[in-house]
């Protein structure tokens, strides 16, 4: 079977390094943490989590910002991914949500269309 991509909001990730991460989180990560999933992270989503923590770090506990590298590393979401550009047609459906859908912003529709033109994304947690 080929392994499927995952694709994480940002939600999980803040959720994770707070210190005490939500149960439903965690358990949706350890039931993502196998061979058939390949876990996905976009450029957008980790800099919203790094936009989120440096303003407000005491909401996630000081530390919660030197915690991210060590919680992607323990649920074997690979760096390296960060540094992948959008596929072919994500611009394409930015342009048709942002005209279809007013109520997204601008964060939500790049992180949505990031997932969408990939043809091995099974699911976006957001």
């Amino acid at each position: 079977m080929a392994v499927s991509r995952a694709y994480l909001d940002s939600y999980y990730l803040l959720e994770m390094v707070k210190p005490t991460p939500d149960s439903d989180v965690k358990k949706m990560f350890y039931k993502i943490k196998n061979d058939s999933f390949e876990v996905f992270v976009s450029q957008t989503v980790l800099g919203e989590v790094v936009a989120k923590l440096f303003p407000t770090p005491t909401q996630y506990g000081k530390d919660a910002l030197s915690k991210l590298p060590e919680i992607l590393k323990k649920h074997n979401i690979d760096l390296a991914t960060y540094l992948t550009p959008p596929r072919d047609g994500a611009f394409e459906i930015m342009c048709y949500l942002n005209n279809k859908d007013p109520r997204l912003d601008n964060t939500d529709i790049m992180i949505l269309s990031h997932a969408l033109a990939d043809p091995l994304q099974v699911f976006l947690h957001n």
